[in-house]
């Protein structure tokens, strides 16, 4: 229920729709897309929603932490894989230590250049998004760095600059 009011307020606002793990909630609203971390992505597997999310031609992104996890994601050709924590979070607890510049470049290597790389975890301002744009990534998730600032709109000003920055 929750899902679809805010599928109905984003269409209004021509905005797309993205859902963390309810992937059935999502493709009953018609969203955009659906993100799915590994416990997830195997529930859906187990019930046909990969093909069910294909043929409803939905967007679909992975996570990853660790190389068996990127060969799933990559035998399923997502929209999108995503690598986290990068760095360490206050955000969410997770059971994996932080990954590091280094695994962001390896997961570029690895990522085929039409696949996005997400990342996520610790990226709490501009200088640290613009870190890891250089190691590779497309995009960065962020959660801090937004609701933690006193000048929130400014923040996204300035994460966005961060991601569009190209090294030379």
């Amino acid at each position: 229920e929750r899902v679809q009011e805010c599928q109905r307020l984003c269409q209004q606002a021509g905005v797309r729709l993205w859902v963390n793990d309810y992937w059935e909630a999502a493709m009953e609203a018609g969203c955009f897309g659906v993100h799915v971390g590994q416990e997830d992505l195997a529930k859906c597997y187990a019930q046909g929603g990969l093909e069910r999310l294909r043929r409803a031609n939905m967007a679909l992104g992975i996570s990853t932490h660790s190389y068996s996890e990127l060969a799933t994601a990559l035998g399923i050709k997502p929209t999108y894989i995503s690598l986290g924590p990068v760095f360490g979070t206050t955000s969410k607890r997770v059971g994996f230590d932080p990954q590091g510049l280094d695994m962001v470049a390896k997961w570029r290597q690895l990522v085929p250049p039409d696949t996005p790389l997400v990342v996520i975890g610790g990226i709490n301002d501009a200088r640290t998004a613009k870190s890891v744009r250089t190691a590779g990534a497309d995009c960065a998730a962020v959660i801090g760095a937004v609701t933690q600032s006193r000048e929130p709109t400014k923040a996204v000003a300035e994460l966005c600059t961060a991601m569009s920055y190209r090294d030379p």
